[in-house]
């Protein structure tokens, strides 16, 4: 659910709202599960993400991964690349009435060397075009490759 606790009460979508609340906070400890176990203390085996991005969706472990890294924004731990990633996505406040922000439910709480990267691996795997995208790609080629074979190709002669 991509807005705040605010404006779904105001359009009587509060349910969708704690909804998704509660799926981004069981990501977020998904990911720190993920860490625990594909961590071996010198390297991150990118099934940390894979397995995370499976059960949750590429949308949801991105935007997770991006308020922990806007939320953590001072920390010089994580490489100038993935702040800049992190930025990209649009993660409105989201006040909790009480002084609080909502968005702190789902800061991952892993050790920041690590976490910055997961978050590498993460941007890598979420470069990566779907299977859905690689065959409207391939799709396309097809077509332009039949559409060139319908007309031969004019051969230029050579200057005399």
């Amino acid at each position: 659910y991509p807005h705040t606790a605010a404006y779904a009460l105001e359009h009587g979508e509060l349910e969708q709202y704690r909804a998704s609340l509660q799926a981004n906070i069981a990501c977020k400890n998904a990911i720190e599960a993920a860490i625990r176990q594909y961590f071996d203390g010198m390297h991150l085996n990118e099934v940390a993400v894979t397995e995370v991005m499976s059960a949750y969706g590429k949308e949801r472990i991105c935007y997770v991964i991006a308020n922990t890294v806007q939320q953590m924004e001072w920390d010089g731990r994580f490489s100038p690349a993935n702040k800049a990633w992190a930025k990209t996505v649009d993660i409105p406040p989201n006040p909790d009435g009480f002084g609080g922000e909502r968005t702190l439910d789902f800061v991952v709480d892993s050790h920041p060397a690590v976490l910055d990267g997961f978050t590498g691996l993460l941007r890598r795997e979420c470069e990566k075009p779907s299977l859905y995208e690689r065959m409207e790609k391939a799709s396309v080629q097809r077509k332009a490759g039949s559409r060139s074979h319908d007309k031969p190709l004019k051969r230029k002669e050579p200057e005399r």
